[in-house]
């Protein structure tokens, strides 16, 4: 699916809709139900932080919760392969290592996500 039409399918009103599309290509599951985290995942964080801000988005509590998903296995990731991770065509990837960056850049919006009612 196109990156855009599945980023409209996140603001879709049909439940079943925005299920497919979350985690979708950026992330998936790996053998031991593991998210992975790929280039792709950190090119979409920009979009997921919006919605998660945007108090319109439907489900907007999956949003975040897929965020911290997102950031615990980063997290979890950069600690096992020293932050760099080797593709199955053999190139390195940093991906773990700049979305932990990422999300600890906007460590105050999950704080805020906390207080939100």
């Amino acid at each position: 699916m196109d990156d855009a039409v599945e980023a409209v399918t996140l603001f879709t009103s049909s439940r079943a809709s925005r299920a497919a599309a979350v985690p979708g290509p950026h992330t998936a599951r790996g053998p031991e139900g593991a998210l992975d985290v790929y280039p792709r995942t950190l090119a979409g964080l920009p979009l997921l932080f919006s919605m998660a801000g945007d108090p319109a988005t439907p489900d907007r509590a999956a949003v975040v919760t897929l965020l911290l998903s997102i950031g615990r296995e980063a997290v979890e990731r950069t600690d096992f392969h020293d932050g760099i991770v080797h593709g199955l065509d053999g190139s390195e990837s940093t991906a773990y290592s700049d979305t932990v960056a990422l999300m600890r850049e906007r460590g105050e919006v999950f704080v805020s996500y906390a207080q939100d009612p």
